[in-house]
């Protein structure tokens, strides 16, 4: 006998839906509302956020929501959403189905009705596929929810006029095929990671290559900074001889100022001696001044001599003519002087 369950039923009890190969009536039916007047077997908002249904793993072959869809969850929450589909996947049995009718996007009610929250379209079911994932993601603009949805519904019927969208879903056929889909969602988002993880480390060949050049650089800078501290050292080593020669002279000017007054006495007992025999050479070049002038006169009486001299009569006659001459220039004439010249 297969079981089944019946969301939001209200006060009605048939089954509208049959999907091909299955019994016409219900086999063992459960019933869930959250108006007690209809004596659900289960009283539960199905709107309520977080939604658990409280059933076991693999327990009904079919599930039933008639007009109900509609009024759960909120249009554009994608999390709520899946988390609903894969609450109903996990109570179905492997193949199970899951039967359902809601007003068309093109309806009236659509959107009239104030207790519709959302609408659900043909579109909207291929989602629930991870086959369309597969077939879609990437050549079509379908958006990919696999990273947040692991259940899997193959759409068996779908027919959409004005008024309503019917359709049936079928879960996994079996428990190794849900395991297979949700271990090839899990290798999809290994892929992603690693492709995360392989920016990340082209990144970070990015970002040691960049160290590698800041390291090389301040491994030159640090050639350079241990010259210049070589170049220290040398230079403290120097600064240390110039403070032991500072030393020296500071220790000999203290023993200079120690020893002030002897040495003062005896540099101006010096300086006296120094300054008498300054002055002594000072007479000295005066002397030889004076008598520099005084052989220069007499350089001059000896020159004017030696020219005098050049000058005389060598013979008495010449003797006779320089007379003559000498008295003609002193305008001297007559015999008488030249006799008394004789």
């Amino acid at each position: 006998m297969t079981k089944e369950l019946l969301l939001g039923c209200g006060a009605a009890r048939d089954k509208r839906l049959v999907v091909h190969g299955q019994p016409k009536a219900w086999g063992e039916l459960t019933t869930l509302d959250n108006n007690p007047a209809h004596n659900p077997d289960v009283e539960m908002d199905l709107s309520a956020k977080g939604m658990f249904l409280p059933f076991h793993d693999n327990t009904f072959d079919e599930i039933h929501a008639y007009e109900v869809l509609e009024h759960i969850g909120q249009q554009g929450d994608y999390r709520a959403f899946f988390a609903q589909f894969e609450e109903f996947h996990r109570i179905l049995k492997p193949g199970g189905f899951f039967c359902a009718t809601c007003p068309s996007y093109r309806s009236e009610w659509a959107w009239g009705d104030p207790s519709h929250t959302r609408v659900i379209t043909s579109g909207t079911l291929l989602f629930l596929s991870q086959a369309e994932y597969k077939r879609q993601v990437g050549k079509t603009p379908m958006s990919d929810f696999r990273s947040i949805y692991k259940a899997d519904f193959d759409i068996v019927h779908c027919d959409e006029d004005e008024e309503r969208l019917t359709f049936a879903l079928k879960g996994s056929d079996n428990e190794l095929e849900s395991i297979r889909n949700g271990y090839e969602n899990r290798i999809d988002e290994l892929r992603t990671e690693l492709n995360d993880v392989k920016e990340l480390y082209y990144n970070r060949l990015k970002i040691e290559e960049v160290q590698d050049e800041e390291i090389e650089r301040l491994t030159r800078t640090n050639k350079k900074r241990v010259k210049v501290a070589e170049l220290r050292w040398l230079l403290d080593g120097h600064t240390d001889v110039l403070d032991e020669h500072r030393t020296a002279i500071l220790q000999v000017r203290e023993a200079v100022d120690q020893n002030k007054e002897t040495l003062s006495a005896a540099q101006r007992e010096m300086l006296a001696t120094l300054d008498r025999h300054d002055g002594l050479i000072s007479k000295a070049f005066a002397c030889i001044d004076n008598h520099s002038d005084s052989i220069y006169k007499q350089q001059q009486s000896i020159d004017a001599l030696l020219s005098a001299i050049e000058n005389q009569p060598k013979t008495k006659d010449d003797l006779w003519t320089y007379i003559r001459r000498q008295m003609n220039q002193q305008g001297v004439g007559g015999n008488n002087e030249e006799e008394e010249a004789r």
